[in-house]
């Protein structure tokens, strides 16, 4: 065969490729079975407020689907400083107690919610965007789902802060006692707070108040205590001031360290699509 045919071969091989590819190309993909949108609880917030995440997960396939619940291993935030546009992983707030990497079932057209509180989000002032990454199928085969992203979610800090946070994002404890004794509304003579943990594996803290008060010409004390929430700087609820405080543990088990989700098979470094990355 002569060296014109043999390129001539070549050449529509080569376009028999092309044709047979452009099928492949052009062909529509399949639609998504989930819609994932995250929504905040205000646009600003002032610095150290907490700040809310709504997590909203719909089915719109024609069958149920088997799907991980939301919690800090199944779905990832990234939090991006808009001044400097490098993207951080970000931690909710949470409790060991939960059990994680649940599996449930959404049913067709159903859809699923959860709140996330953030503590550390708004320790400095700036302009920021936030983002979801949710692993919704708990198969890892090939057959698996791929991660589902969510809307980007823009906000901003600035302002006075009404109250100070320690470095892991809980309430400072002479804040703890103000917020008490705000709530209670009369004198107060003395007081003593005492972090403590919760029956759900959260802090609390333990805030109890003598409050001065006349009986006829005569001064009493009365005693009253309330459980402050240090994420949410806010009362939780009255409790029996004759009740005494448990003992903080020493490890305890609201975890603020970054979930090891490398070996989870998640990048810890992701391009976030709607955030971007820092560029050169």
């Amino acid at each position: 065969m002569s060296s014109v045919h043999i390129r001539l071969l070549i050449i529509s091989i080569l376009i028999s490729i092309l044709f047979s590819g452009c099928g492949y190309f052009t062909r529509k993909p399949k639609s998504p079975d989930l819609i994932f949108v995250m929504n905040l609880d205000k646009p600003s917030y002032l610095p150290n407020e907490p700040v809310i995440s709504t997590l909203h997960l719909q089915n719109l396939a024609q069958s149920e689907l088997k799907i991980y619940n939301f919690d800090v291993r199944t779905v990832s935030f990234y939090r991006m400083n808009e001044a400097t546009g490098e993207p951080l992983e970000v931690m909710p707030v949470y409790s060991e107690k939960e059990p994680l990497l649940s599996v449930t079932t959404l049913k067709a057209k159903e859809a699923m919610e959860r709140k996330f509180v953030f503590t550390t989000l708004s320790a400095v002032s700036g302009n920021y965007k936030i983002q979801a990454f949710y692993r919704s199928s708990p198969d890892r085969s090939e057959e698996g789902r791929s991660t589902v992203i969510s809307n980007s979610c823009a906000f901003q800090v600035f302002g006075k802060p009404l109250y100070g946070r320690d470095g892991k994002g809980i309430l400072e404890k002479e804040d703890a006692i103000r917020i008490a004794e705000e709530k209670c509304g009369k004198t107060v003579r003395a007081t003593t707070a005492t972090l403590v943990i919760n029956e759900a594996g959260f802090y609390d803290w333990w805030v109890l108040l003598d409050i001065a008060q006349k009986v006829g010409n005569r001064e009493t004390t009365l005693k009253k205590a309330y459980l402050v929430s240090p994420y949410l700087a806010a009362v939780r609820r009255e409790i029996n001031p004759s009740i005494v405080p448990p003992r903080k543990e020493e490890e305890p088990p609201v975890k603020f360290r970054k979930v090891d989700r490398l070996s989870e098979g998640v990048s810890a470094r992701p391009i976030v699509p709607e955030i971007g990355s820092k560029k050169d």
